[in-house]
């Protein structure tokens, strides 16, 4: 259940966990003077890999962040989805929780796909994710494809956990910001502005939030001082959305591309532009690549 993939090339190093969401156990750098740095937050001595949020990374799909009160509807069907245990509106999607199967592997890459069966999501699709680790670094390509005989409501992205140090920034060239309510779900787009804009660089020690930023041309650049390092995360034009998690008084923040915003298929219902919402016909494929590659500084 808890075989790991590791997949070597120059001076990356990256561990897969197939069964558990197809997700990432560690992606670690060999800095040239401080050895290796972790990129990504890393599965812990004695952490679990049954626990999504305990890993390094793990894919979002059907889609991304929220769905308010577990419920959207889509071409005049309701869909109804089961609540996370710590909160009423549904979050990330499935594949997190599933076992993905391992198609190919070399040294330096590896194909993981999960195909769903109809349940309380009612849409047949099947999802990959190709690695590939070169001397550049690590890219992660997400393909899906609707398996089934009615369009599906779609949406994916990467959820990785980057490690939070006291000299840790973020800057990222976006155009909009949702500000969110209670409960995290969107209220207003505006545009970025104070410590929320990383378009002049966040602090991250300086910073608890949790919103979706939009219109982000696909490069993000994280670094972090203290390890003399700064990783480029870059992304295909499908993953204009930019999520950035940072709870108080962690050891990590979260840094999410992804396709739609929060809440997209009520929004998308509701006939509002921008969200993002994927709509593959019968037989569709659409896919988008995340690119993440070192340096030091």
């Amino acid at each position: 259940m808890n075989e790991r993939l590791a997949l070597t090339a120059g001076d990356y190093r990256v561990e897969l966990l197939p069964a558990a969401g197809g997700a990432i156990a560690s992606l670690r750098w060999r800095h040239p003077e401080r050895g290796w740095i972790d990129l990504m937050r890393p599965l812990a001595d004695g952490g679990s890999a049954h626990d999504p949020y305990q890993l390094a990374s793990f894919p979002l799909a059907p889609f991304a962040n929220r769905v308010r009160d577990s419920q959207f509807t889509f071409r005049g069907r309701t869909v109804t989805l089961a609540p996370p245990p710590f909160g009423q509106h549904a979050q990330h999607g499935h594949a997190l929780t599933q076992a993905w199967k391992s198609t190919e592997r070399t040294a330096g890459s590896a194909s993981l796909s999960y195909r769903h069966v109809p349940d309380e999501w009612p849409f047949a699709y099947e999802i990959t994710q190709n690695f590939v680790v070169s001397r550049q670094g690590l890219s992660i390509h997400l393909g899906a494809r609707n398996c089934g005989a009615e369009p599906m409501p779609f949406g994916f992205g990467l959820h990785p956990y980057f490690p939070r140090t006291r000299l840790c920034g973020v800057k990222a060239q976006v155009s909009g910001l949702w500000q969110t309510d209670s409960e995290v779900m969107p209220t207003r787009h505006g545009l970025p502005d104070g410590p929320l804009d990383p378009r002049q660089g966040l602090a991250i020690d300086y910073v608890v939030c949790d919103n979706v930023f939009t219109g982000w041309n696909g490069r993000a650049v994280i670094a972090w001082p203290e390890f003399g390092t700064e990783l480029t995360m870059s992304a295909s034009r499908l993953l204009g959305v930019l999520f950035l998690y940072v709870p108080a008084a962690e050891s990590y923040f979260c840094l999410e591309p992804a396709s739609n915003i929060t809440d997209a298929f009520n929004f998308a219902a509701k006939g509002a532009e921008g969200t993002g919402m994927i709509v593959l016909e019968p037989g569709q494929a659409s896919g988008a690549e995340v690119t993440f590659s070192a340096a030091a500084i």
